[in-house]
């Protein structure tokens, strides 16, 4: 049955409640799907392209643990053995990694649920809920929690936190408490009344009306008040408080700040005593301050000005001369104009960044923000002002922006990067004649297998190293970027033709040919490199990155080193594309029928055994043989399914002739990809193959090329001895054209050899062939 009809079945099992409940699976966000015992998918419901991004055709007749992160795996294979063991019923939710089909991963809860003894389901049943928003959620929160609690405690100002339906009854009180009171937070807490005991008599009052009317109305809180401290003094605070309600709009507590604001009153005292122009600088003053009397001319700076600026204040000079003396030449004039505006009246005062270089020549950002007061009659009489030193700002700020456009483990340039450096060098080629542009895409070969071997962290620092090294591989005007993985892209500019770019790329493999060395190990890597030229007026920055890409597929499958774009590659890269999906239709409509060929004793002339022989009967083209359509079965995974159907279909028959001929029954032999070699599923699913049949397992031969056998023998012995246990016989196929290795010969579980054809044609006539073809089987008896 193929994964279509598989899929079909179990619909119809999921939806016996009745037709809304068919629906429902349709509809709900939530992924339900049916596993067998060993984790195969036989069911999953649509929500899994939502969520995922595959089609349920996809994800259907695979093992679940491949969309399950690496780190999570573990935990995902005791799960599902867990689930075995527990009878029916939902057992406690649990949380992975899912891969998306995009490669991102996605946090899923899964509900796991044991119902292989019910013959309506016969499997495990699992809803997937995502939950990544509530992980990224609770994760910010998290870490949004952490920041408060050490700003908090590092703040030189008293939080505290208060109950709204215990008017004074605090709960927490921040350490900066004792630094500024001289009273413990749990000398605060201790009494309910000691907030209000340390008052101030004058304060008093006004404090409690003010505190019983914001707990009523839920106005924000926010007064100036006295209170005693432990050594006597009397310190005015600052409190400033919110009322912080939950979703429903409900108080939860209130959340206040009291900062020590004893100096800025004294301050203000000593202000207002001596002139009321100064409170007003005061108001609108952060950092350094200063005020410029229009009508005498008269300027003041605040010593934090001149600290802003690098000069002493003690040295009292005139900072007018020195502040522009300062500024960036580029920045001086628009300043300039802003006073000039604000003086005239156009605007009340200027708001205005710019750089300034110190004496000893740092370089800083300020920002100045100024107003200007006028007289009854309009006219200006003063302009008061604050320079705010922004200078980690604006260097965040960089940064940040470094980081939007750059990769963040080589610092190169990134894929949005590069296509706006791609799409303005393209418009630049309309205003030179002849001049072009080449893109180079290139990745390196078997990068993953480094991975695997040697860890991320190794590869993370090979790619490090080869970005430094493609770098002295071109000019300075060239542009390196990596797009992810192990894919690099360069830019070059101005190029005459395409011999410009091919220099380039042999300059790039030639520098690939001596070792990496990392921590001490020298690693050799190669690289692939596709070469595209464009010029305006007939590329686009992404279809010029489409013909890179696609020469460089070209050379990595042909081991070229590298390749030119022409427009035939992507012809053919339409037409394998369109051939992959014709193939994906045939498995799903089950257009593959399978042909005998009988294996016959040249000493008898009996049947020994019959070959299965897959033919794929295309509507249009009709038959086809196996090596039209395998390769591209091989390379896009549909090798397996069409396997399975294969040796179901190979198993079925030879069971009926058995029916038909019991005295004479012969195995069947059916032919094994890699692919279906190397997975770890394969002694189960042609156990279940047999048990289906009814066949029994020394009927059945496994065909296997000599250099398939030997790639995947080493990685599933386990598989090929649990098979040979049921009785399965392994023939080794087209031998003498692989390894062909009296060591392999030894090591193989194989019950017969396929001499290729190759030798057995020249049998009798040839004298090479046949005395090649009469080593083998001597070799093969002994």
């Amino acid at each position: 049955m193929s994964p279509k009809e598989n899929r079909k079945g179990d619909d119809e099992a999921l939806g016996k409640g009745g037709g809304s409940f068919g629906s429902l699976l349709r509809h709900v966000l939530d992924v339900v799907a049916i596993l067998d015992a060993d984790g195969t998918v036989r069911y999953v419901s649509p929500a899994v392209e939502a969520m995922l991004g595959y089609t349920p055709e996809e994800v259907t007749g695979t093992r679940v643990f491949h969309y399950v992160h690496p780190e999570d795996l573990e935990r995902a294979l005791e799960a599902l053995a867990e689930t075995l063991v527990t009878p029916a019923g939902a057992l406690p939710p649990m949380e992975f990694r899912a891969r998306c089909a995009d490669g991102s991963w996605r946090h899923v809860e899964v509900v796991r649920n044991n119902r292989l003894d019910d013959p309506a389901v016969a499997g495990v049943v699992i809803n997937v809920r995502d939950v990544t928003e509530r992980k990224e959620a609770e994760a910010r929160r998290r870490e949004a929690e952490e920041k408060y609690r050490n700003l908090v405690e590092r703040l030189p100002a008293i939080v505290y936190v208060q109950q709204p339906t215990e008017p004074g009854r605090t709960t927490y009180v921040s350490p900066q408490n004792e630094a500024i009171l001289g009273y413990s937070p749990e000398e605060c807490l201790a009494d309910p009344d000691h907030w209000i005991s340390i008052m101030h008599p004058e304060d008093r009052q006004r404090l409690l009306e003010e505190d019983e009317r914001t707990n009523e109305s839920g106005d924000d809180f926010a007064m100036e008040y006295r209170q005693f401290a432990k050594d006597g003094r009397w310190v005015w605070l600052r409190d400033e408080a919110t009322l912080v309600r939950d979703e429903g709009g409900e108080p939860l507590y209130w959340l206040g700040v009291q900062t020590d604001v004893t100096q800025r009153k004294e301050a203000e005292e000593a202000l207002r005593r001596s002139e009321a122009s100064l409170a007003e600088s005061q108001r609108i003053a952060h950092l350094g301050t200063w005020e410029w009397d229009l009508v005498t001319g008269e300027v003041w700076w605040s010593e934090e000005t001149y600290r802003i600026h690098g000069l002493d204040p003690d040295e009292g000079m005139d900072l007018r001369q020195k502040a522009e003396e300062a500024f960036f030449p580029e920045d001086l004039p628009r300043y300039r104009r802003k006073i000039e505006e604000a003086l005239s009246g156009e605007v009340e005062g200027y708001d205005h960044e710019h750089r300034i270089r110190r004496p000893d020549g740092e370089v800083r950002w300020v920002r100045s923000q100024a107003e200007v007061v006028r007289g009854e009659g309009g006219g200006p009489l003063r302009m008061i002002g604050t320079v705010h030193d922004v200078t980690e700002r604006k260097v965040l700020e960089e940064r940040l922006e470094h980081q939007a456009f750059h990769d963040p483990l080589t610092d190169l340039p990134n894929r949005r990067l590069f296509l706006d450096r791609l799409g303005q060098a393209l418009r630049r080629t309309g205003r030179k004649k002849g001049r072009k542009v080449a893109v180079l895409f290139m990745d390196l070969d078997d990068f993953k297998s480094i991975n695997d071997s040697l860890g991320h962290e190794a590869g993370d620092l090979l790619l490090v190293v080869v970005a430094q090294r493609l770098r002295r591989s071109l000019r300075p005007e060239d542009t390196l970027a990596r797009f992810g993985g192990d894919e690099f892209v360069v830019l070059l500019e101005d190029v005459d033709g395409l011999e410009d770019a091919v220099r380039v790329a042999e300059r790039i493999i030639e520098g690939f040919g001596g070792p990496f060395v990392l921590e001490g190990r020298e690693l050799y890597a190669r690289t692939s490199i596709g070469i595209a030229l464009g010029k305006d007026r007939t590329e686009r920055p992404e279809d010029l990155m489409r013909n890179a890409d696609t020469a460089m597929y070209i050379a990595k499958g042909e081991g070229s080193g590298y390749k030119v774009f022409d427009p035939a590659m992507y012809k053919r890269a339409i037409d394998r594309l369109l051939a992959e999906n014709d193939l994906r239709r045939a498995v799903e409509r089950g257009e593959f029928v399978v042909h005998y060929q009988p294996i016959v004793d040249l000493q008898t002339g009996g049947v020994r055994a019959l070959e299965a022989l897959v033919r794929w009967d295309y509507p249009q083209r009709g038959l086809l043989d196996p090596h039209v359509f395998v390769p591209i079965a091989e390379a896009s995974g549909l090798v397996v399914p069409m396997g399975r159907r294969v040796l179901r279909e190979a198993c079925l028959r030879a069971k009926e002739w058995h029916g038909e001929h019991p005295h004479t029954p012969v195995p069947v032999s059916v032919n094994l990809s890699a692919e279906q070699l190397s997975r770890s599923d394969l002694a189960l699913a042609v156990e279940r193959v047999l048990e289906e049949t009814g066949l029994e397992g020394n009927y059945l031969i496994l065909d296997v090329t000599e250099t398939v056998y030997v790639k995947v023998l080493e990685g599933n012995t386990g598989a090929l001895d649990r098979l040979r246990e049921m009785g399965v016989k392994f023939s080794i196929d087209d031998f003498g054209t692989g390894y062909s290795s009296l060591s392999y010969l030894k090591s193989l579980p194989a019950d017969a050899l396929k001499v290729d054809k190759s030798f057995v044609g020249g049998l009798g006539e040839d004298a090479k062939d046949t005395a090649i073809v009469r080593m083998v089987i001597e070799l093969a008896h002994t």
